[in-house]
């Protein structure tokens, strides 16, 4: 029951009022943090692995006070329990496509090769033969659909035989 007088030191009204650039605790690891524009976000503050870690939880007005301290007990609980808690800007995050990654590469290797076709023709060996994982986000692409995508081509014909020069 200690732990009750350690949670709830703001209101609506301290939260209107805070000034810019201040961290305000609630208690309980919970703070309004207000950034140089005047704007109030939640933090959820904790300790994993010995590091500090600041989570956050929302905008206030969007995030309601009473909101904020349910979420940040329903992660105080995790933290306690062991388990991981994940930062709502990880779930955000955009996982680039098979054919992003690829042309990144290409772009980063270009300086290094000497003919100007180096860049074609590994836009066209992609193109023909990882059609299928073009499209793919890269974490959806797993050995076995590598497989499938690449043993087509492969699996049936040697280079030579697919260039035409006999086998």
């Amino acid at each position: 029951m200690w732990r009750a007088a350690l949670v709830g030191k703001l209101n609506t009204k301290k939260l209107a009022t805070l000034k810019a650039g201040t961290k305000t605790a609630d208690g309980g690891g919970l703070y309004a943090i207000s950034g140089p524009d005047g704007r109030v976000t939640w933090g959820f503050l904790f300790t994993i692995n010995r590091r500090r870690r600041l989570m956050s939880l929302g905008k206030w007005p969007d995030v309601s006070l009473a909101t904020a301290r349910d979420l940040a007990t329903d992660a105080r609980r995790k933290v306690r329990a062991g388990i991981a808690i994940e930062h709502r800007k990880a779930a955000t995050k955009r996982v680039p496509t098979f054919a992003e990654v690829a042309d990144e590469l290409i772009r980063s290797k270009m300086p290094a090769w000497k003919s100007p076709r180096s860049k074609d023709q590994w836009r066209q060996r992609l193109n023909d033969y990882a059609k299928p994982l073009r499209a793919l986000p890269i974490d959806k692409i797993d050995t076995q659909r590598q497989s499938s995508a690449f043993s087509g081509p492969f699996g049936t014909k040697s280079p030579r035989q697919r260039r035409g020069s006999g086998g």
